[in-house]
């Protein structure tokens, strides 16, 4: 198998970074003075504040990992004769053994599309992250979706439909050579 390289799209990852930082500004004013925003829908200040708070810091976490993604010179994908290489988001493991692998499958959530990555021994993947901000987004994922493993396109160069097309290929080469 030759080994296909997807790089990260800087132009996508620009784009939310851009609209992380318009919530980020949205959100200062609302925790500075939550009484101006007062309404029928959100009747309490503190609420306000708090859910406000809590956007900021998301999208605030978020922002400073996709700045890492565009200054970072890694590969968005890797496949090869090993594996998947993953190093599209924030919770991505690294090598996917093509022997680890036993199914790859298509979801869509909230109009975004993934596919998941079934492995062997999902568990391992999760008890093996040291970051915990990460192991419980893929505690989330295994609970969920069955496995902790997801790849999208939303920061590759390829569409969706492209990347998915050469990752199942490459499982069928793999499973069939």
């Amino acid at each position: 198998m030759n080994q296909i390289e997807i790089k990260s799209s800087k132009k996508k990852i620009l784009l939310l970074i851009f609209g992380l930082l318009v919530f980020i500004i949205i959100e200062i004013p609302l925790i500075m003075n939550p009484e101006r925003y007062v309404s029928t829908l959100f009747r309490n200040p503190l609420f306000i504040r708090i859910t406000s708070i809590i956007g900021f810091v998301i999208c605030f976490i978020t922002l400073i990992v996709f700045v890492k993604v565009v200054l970072s010179r890694k590969l968005g994908l890797t496949i090869n004769n090993d594996g998947i290489i993953d190093s599209s988001s924030y919770i991505s493991k690294g090598l996917i053994k093509w022997d680890d692998i036993v199914s790859i499958k298509r979801i869509e959530v909230m109009s975004t599309k993934f596919l998941l990555i079934g492995v062997k021994n999902p568990e391992r993947y999760v008890d093996n992250e040291t970051n915990k901000i990460k192991k419980r987004f893929l505690q989330v994922n295994l609970k969920k979706y069955g496995t902790p493993i997801t790849i999208s396109s939303t920061t590759l160069e390829y569409d969706f439909e492209k990347l998915e097309k050469v990752l199942l290929n490459a499982y069928k080469e793999y499973k069939n050579g």
